[in-house]
């Protein structure tokens, strides 16, 4: 039996022999130095060994646990140069040469705790916050805290741009976590308000925060205010002023969009100034109309300006009509009552045409339309002021005829101010009609006016001579002379020539004397009696309005647009390149 054994074992040997020497199954493995660095209060645990090994054999699974010290910690295990995971709660690595094992272990902080507020938490635009006052801690995960320093975390905003609601706190080491800071009302706006001589109605004002008044030059106030709105509230920043109209809340040079009422879309920091208008009168009503005067019926009907109003500042009032280029001057009707009434203006506008008898400069005159009143030992004067929020709407198209004249309004825009103020022109109707056509046969494009007055209107103009001029907005301009014989035709015709600046040209007509002086003046070749009609036509909006009634001609290089444009009702010329 034991003999059996032996051979057994024999056999064993021999068989594990032969295989080692066949496959060198029985080389001895490679062992690799493991050094471990494992931080305090860590404790770690490696399958298959007491302790942590110093030594670890070539293909043999490393299988360890980490424990940290407490749940307030955060473990990082790099196995050589990669860091290790962990999968179900154990760090598996391969060993392929001598290897460093790094167990880090640092504390995890989850929050930061503010366990006292700042002093300040009222706040306008503008402002930086304060923090005076501040404790604050970041919190571990086993809810152990440790106080920061303002070296610890950064404020943001670091300045106000109004509507913040509160202030954050940021911890440097992780921008991740941060604590909010409500304040007590949001961010307030501020509003800057030069009243120009103005008090504002809205006495509530006063009380809010950081209201200041501080006067300027001939006792101009300037209100300062911090206001914040909420959704839905608003506030109201109208104005008032002895014997001034409240045109509006200038923002820069542009009306304020806002009007008189602030509200939690328009909100933002303000600087505005009031506009004010001197109101001798308040208008409601101007036309130009052929009637009868009530109070001068025996007169019958004549052409007038008519104006209603209400006496505002003045409880008397009296029209002038007034040209600055040519010092023209004419007054007009007074009008009495009391501040408050009601009152209607006849102006009798042959008065117009008798004055233009002593000086011819008076046809085609932009008339300004003022009233002028004495009101507290001062002279007074104001225009009548169109299309704008508080001033009145006005026809301008409206055009009379009374004899061999008409009456009709024009208007003028102040590009500063952007208002406009309503004028009134007297014109020779003059019994006539033209034609526009345009001839490009010979290559040089020539606009050509072809007309006819009716001379038995106008017999004493026989041999005069007639001036055709076109005068363009960059000051330039040229001229036909034309003698004027019995049957009243004339032609004149303008090379449009590329030295020529194009850009809206406007034309007139003056008959003269022998002598060269000026005998019948018309400030615009009307287009009323424009035989050529066409559609609309829309130019360049960048660098021109919209012309009515406008024909197009054109070359290879240009469009040429005639017809009526901007307020005027006489003819209008202008060119584009193509």
């Amino acid at each position: 039996m034991a003999k059996r054994k032996w051979l057994a074992a024999l056999a064993a040997i021999l068989t594990l022999a032969l295989a080692c020497a066949l496959f060198g199954a029985c080389a001895d493995k490679t062992e690799y130095t493991l050094t471990w660095r494992v931080d305090d209060g860590v404790t770690v645990s490696v399958e298959g060994a007491e302790g942590l090994p110093e030594t670890w054999e070539e293909g043999e699974d490393l299988v360890f646990t980490v424990t940290p010290p407490s749940a307030a910690y955060e473990v990082t295990v790099r196995v050589g140069n990669r860091i290790a995971t962990e999968e179900d709660g154990k760090y598996t690595a391969q060993i392929t040469g001598n290897t460093a094992i790094v167990i880090r272990a640092e504390r995890s902080p989850t929050a930061l705790v503010v366990s006292s507020m700042p002093d300040k938490l009222t706040y306008s635009i503008g402002d930086v916050p304060d923090v005076t006052g501040l404790e604050v801690a970041v919190q571990y995960g086993d809810s152990s805290t440790e106080p920061l320093t303002a070296d610890d975390y950064t404020v943001s905003p670091s300045e106000f741009a109004g509507g913040e609601t509160e202030i954050f706190i940021i911890y440097k080491a992780d921008r991740s976590l941060r604590a909010e800071i409500p304040l007590a009302s949001p961010v307030k706006y501020t509003a800057t308000l030069e009243l120009n001589g103005g008090t504002l109605v809205n006495e509530e004002i006063k009380e809010m925060e950081g209201y200041t008044e501080t006067p300027g030059e001939n006792g101009n106030v300037t209100v300062t205010f911090a206001y914040y709105l909420d959704e839905g509230e608003t506030l109201d920043i109208s104005a008032t002023r002895e014997n001034y109209k409240f045109l509006s809340w200038k923002n820069g040079t542009a009306d304020f969009a806002g009007g008189t009422t602030l509200t939690h879309e328009n909100q933002t920091v303000l600087t505005l100034s009031a506009d004010w208008q001197f109101t001798v009168v308040e208008f409601a009503a101007v036309r130009l109309e052929v009637t009868t005067d009530p109070a001068n019926a025996a007169a019958g009907e004549r052409p007038y300006l008519i104006l209603e109003g209400t006496f505002y500042a003045a409880d008397s009032a009296q029209l002038y009509l007034l040209e600055g280029d040519q010092h023209i001057s004419l007054e007009g009707t007074t009008v009495s009552g009391s501040q408050g009434e009601q009152f209607t203006l006849y102006f009798d506008l042959t008065q117009l045409a008798a004055a233009a008898e002593e000086n011819d400069a008076v046809y085609g005159a932009w008339m300004d339309i003022r009233m002028n009143a004495m009101v507290d030992g001062e002279l007074q004067s104001q225009e009548i002021f169109i299309t704008q929020d508080g001033d009145i709407e006005v026809d301008l198209s409206q055009q009379i005829s009374y004899g061999t004249n008409a009456y009709r309004f024009q208007s003028w825009t102040n590009e500063e101010t952007g208002r406009t103020a309503l004028k009134v022109e007297l014109v020779s109707i003059g019994e006539y009609t033209y034609e526009v056509s345009f001839d490009n046969s010979n290559g040089t494009p020539t606009l050509i006016l072809t007309g006819q007055f009716d001379m038995s209107q106008h017999p004493d103009w026989v041999g005069k001579t007639l001036r055709i001029d076109w005068w363009q907005m960059s000051g330039s301009w040229g001229e036909q002379l034309i003698t004027l014989t019995a049957d009243g035709t004339w032609t004149a015709r303008f090379a449009l020539t590329s030295s020529v600046d194009l850009s809206k040209t406007y034309f007139h007509f003056t008959v003269r004397n022998e002598d060269g002086s000026d005998y019948q003046a018309q400030k615009d070749l009307q287009l009323a009696n424009c035989t050529n009609y066409k559609p609309t036509v829309t130019l360049d909006p960048t660098r021109y309005d919209t012309m009515t009634n406008a024909m197009v001609f054109e070359t290879d290089t240009h469009y040429y647009y005639v017809g009526s444009g901007d307020n005027v009702t006489g003819l209008m010329f202008v060119s584009a390149a193509k």
